[in-house]
């Protein structure tokens, strides 16, 4: 299932290359003016971290 703006309040696993991995929930998916997504993702109350899913290190994959 593709992240879309449809994917706010999903749960997700979040993965990076530096180590980072959680699960969360999808705040917010941008798009910047050349089309980049960027996916805020709540990991903790009050705990958020911005995910580039077009990085080859960072993945977000929706829960079902």
């Amino acid at each position: 299932m593709p992240i879309d703006r449809g994917a706010v309040g999903s749960r997700v696993r979040v993965t990076f290359r530096d180590g980072f991995n959680c699960v969360g929930t999808v705040r917010r998916v941008s798009f910047d003016r050349r089309g980049r997504q960027k996916i805020l993702v709540e990991y903790s109350i009050g705990n958020e971290r911005a995910v580039r899913p077009s990085l080859p290190s960072q993945s977000v994959e929706i829960l079902e």
